[in-house]
C-alpha cells in the first residue's frame, strides 16, 4: 500500500515539475498556493452579500454556535514556542459554516458551543490540525526525468494537479546535481498548534 501511494505521488510530482508552474515558497506558513484564499488553512472566501438569500447577524450573547451556523471569528494561531503563524486581527474576520469542512477539524470543534462575544484558547494536536507528517509524501526525483534548463531551488513551490484534476502544491526541500526532493506535506503537518479565538457573530439565513 505504501509503495502504491509513493508511485502515485511520484507521478504527480513529475507532472507538477514538468508543467514548470513554479513560484517561490510563501513565507507565511498557512498561505495556500497562489489563487487560493488564505485562511486557517482550508476555507474559501465566502461572501454572503452576493447570494440571493437574506442573511441576518445574530448579535445576542445568548446565542451559541451550532452545526450548520455560519460564523465570523477573529483568531490568532501560534506554534508551541509562541511564534504567531497566522492571524485575522486587523484583517477581515474568518467566515465559515460549522460542519462544512472549510477549516481544520479542531478549530471547527472549538467554535461549537461558543457564545457571541466569547473568547477562548485551544491547543490542537496534529490529528486535529494538519495531520501527522507523512514520510511517503517526501519524494526524490531524478533531474533526467524533468524538463532541462530549469534552476530549481530549496523553498520553491511547485504547483500541479492530481490525476483527478485537484490542484496541489509541493515544496522543494533538497537539490543536488542530479536530483530534486519535494515535500507534499502541509508546512504545519506534525505540529501542535494554539489558537486564540473570539466569536464575533452568528449569521442565520431567513
Amino acid at each position: 500500500m505504501l509503495v502504491k501511494r509513493l508511485c502515485l505521488f511520484t507521478l504527480f510530482v513529475l507532472l507538477s515539475l514538468s508543467a514548470l508552474n513554479c513560484t517561490k515558497a510563501n513565507n507565511h506558513p498557512t498561505q495556500p498556493p497562489t489563487g487560493s484564499t488564505p485562511t486557517v488553512g482550508m476555507t474559501t472566501d465566502k461572501t454572503t452579500e452576493t447570494t440571493p438569500l437574506t442573511t441576518t447577524p445574530i448579535s445576542s450573547a445568548s446565542q451559541t454556535a451550532k452545526p450548520g451556523d455560519t460564523v465570523k471569528v477573529d483568531y490568532t494561531g501560534k506554534l508551541e514556542d509562541g511564534t504567531v503563524f497566522d492571524s485575522s486581527i486587523g484583517k477581515t474576520p474568518l467566515e465559515f459554516t460549522i460542519g462544512g469542512g472549510q477549516v481544520i477539524s479542531g478549530f471547527e470543534n472549538a467554535v461549537l458551543g461558543m457564545k457571541v462575544g466569547e473568547s477562548k484558547t485551544v491547543n490542537l494536536p496534529p490529528e486535529e490540525a494538519y495531520g501527522a507528517h507523512r514520510d511517503d509524501l517526501v519524494v526524490t526525483v531524478d533531474k533526467s526525468q524533468l524538463n532541462p534548463g530549469v534552476n530549481f531551488a530549496i523553498g520553491q513551490q511547485l504547483t500541479g494537479k492530481y490525476a483527478d484534476g485537484t490542484p496541489a502544491t509541493v515544496v522543494i526541500v533538497a537539490v543536488t546535481e542530479t536530483t530534486v526532493t519535494v515535500d507534499g506535506n502541509h508546512p504545519l503537518a506534525g505540529k501542535t498548534l494554539t489558537f486564540d479565538i473570539k466569536l464575533l457573530s452568528i449569521i442565520s439565513e431567513d
